[in-house]
């Protein structure tokens, strides 16, 4: 007798215990009508070992996986960046805007329960690619994506080169989810697992990550300071194989911080009259002594020669300018170092972000339409031209029109 098995939709495969289960179930109410009407003589213990007996060599079969074209496809993470500025430091259009197109897809750092989008608050997707880097929208039979939270750490030892690691190498890194608070989460529950696993449906060669969430901290699940997780994403199959013809992609690494620190979150780009406090190593302590640089060498028996506007420093415009003039003086630059107890490599880290500062830029811009002689004016806020609203007609002559 041909016991071939039934096999699961794609969609059901996150329910299969309770797809079993509730089928188990109705089969072995199936079977006291069924052999009850075919023999009334049979004992309870009959019906239930034939069952048994029965579901047990259903049940053991592996679905059977169907042939996919070995094609030479890959993985990769993008999004459509929403940022107004292009990036380049030297445009003089976009020079003071702090909205500048994103260098990674994930941001560096995340606070539990937010959303994993873009810096520029872009959704994030998965695309299935071919060897020219084009997505492929033809659907690709019996095939999903899974994804896992790697430790970033771990990850970055297995893989010093970013080489491609074997499927032993992956599993290694990935972090087991603790049965009561699963790493990943998404709203919809949908294509989430019993076991958590949490598994994305490809439609036209495309898979979105923006409803997920990250749920744990990282420091507070590894070791270390400021620990990183990473996203894999995976091919698999219906039977949960991993592809290995299609290669996986791996996430930059990033950061997920509980909410108590969302104020400490640093500036990408800072203004001048942001707080120095949003700038990098600038924590409490270092604000602290900011506040009186003066008394602050006086305690280390150090003569510290500022001016007064400079001997307070809260703005990152004057932090800004307290590190153009250590560039004019050796001492001042280790004095400030050591009282501010910053390393070598920190002290270039916080200049050179405190000299990527824009100043607050509202000044309107004009595009002129030469064969016309005049031109729209545009409104801009913080460097960012609003193109959408257009504030009046400009003629070369000096006169407006709305």
């Amino acid at each position: 007798m041909d016991f071939s098995p039934a096999v699961l939709p794609p969609e059901l495969r996150p329910y299969r215990q309770q797809v079993e289960a509730y089928t188990n179930a109705k089969l072995q109410r199936f079977a006291y009508a069924f052999a009850g009407r075919l023999n009334p003589n049979l004992t309870k213990d009959q019906i239930d070992y034939v069952a048994t007996e029965v579901l047990h060599a259903m049940g053991p079969a592996a679905e059977p996986v169907p042939m996919v074209p070995q094609q030479n496809l890959r993985l990769v993470l993008r999004h459509d960046c929403l940022s107004s500025g292009c990036g380049d430091n030297g445009c003089t259009l976009c020079q003071y805007n702090p909205s500048r197109i994103c260098k990674r897809n994930l941001k560096q750092k995340y606070l539990i329960d937010d959303h994993l989008r873009a810096k520029c608050g872009a959704g994030l997707r998965v695309e299935v690619v071919d060897e020219n880097g084009q997505c492929m929208v033809d659907p690709l039979p019996d095939m999903e994506l899974e994804v896992h939270v790697l430790n970033g750490e771990k990850y970055k030892e297995v893989c010093p080169d970013n080489t491609l690691l074997n499927s032993m190498q992956l599993r290694s890194c990935i972090i087991q989810p603790n049965h009561k608070k699963p790493l990943l989460k998404r709203e919809s529950a949908m294509g989430v697992s019993d076991e958590a696993r949490i598994f994305l449906p490809v439609e036209n060669g495309q898979a979105p990550l923006s409803d997920l969430q990250c749920t744990t901290s990282s420091e507070a699940l590894l070791a270390g300071k400021a620990p990183t997780f990473r996203l894999l994403v995976w091919a698999i199959d219906r039977t949960s194989n991993h592809l290995s013809h299609i290669t996986y992609v791996v996430s930059e690494s990033f950061v997920v911080a509980t909410k108590r620190v969302k104020h400490a979150i640093k500036s990408d780009i800072p203004s001048i009259s942001d707080h120095v406090s949003k700038l990098v190593h600038i924590g409490k302590a270092t604000v602290d002594k900011l506040q009186d640089l003066r008394q602050a060498g006086a305690e280390e028996n150090m003569d510290v020669d500022l001016p007064e506007h400079l001997n307070r420093v809260e703005k990152v415009g004057q932090f800004r300018e307290l590190v153009e003039r250590t560039e004019q003086s050796s001492d001042l630059k280790h004095k400030l170092r050591h009282l501010l107890k910053l390393s070598p490599e920190k002290w270039e880290e916080v200049t050179q972000h405190a000299l990527s500062a824009v100043v607050p830029d509202f000044r309107p811009r004009v595009w002129w339409a030469p064969s016309i002689g005049g031109g729209l004016l545009f409104a801009c806020k913080n460097g960012a031209v609003m193109a959408d609203h257009p504030l009046a007609f400009v003629h070369k002559d000096g006169q407006s029109g709305a």
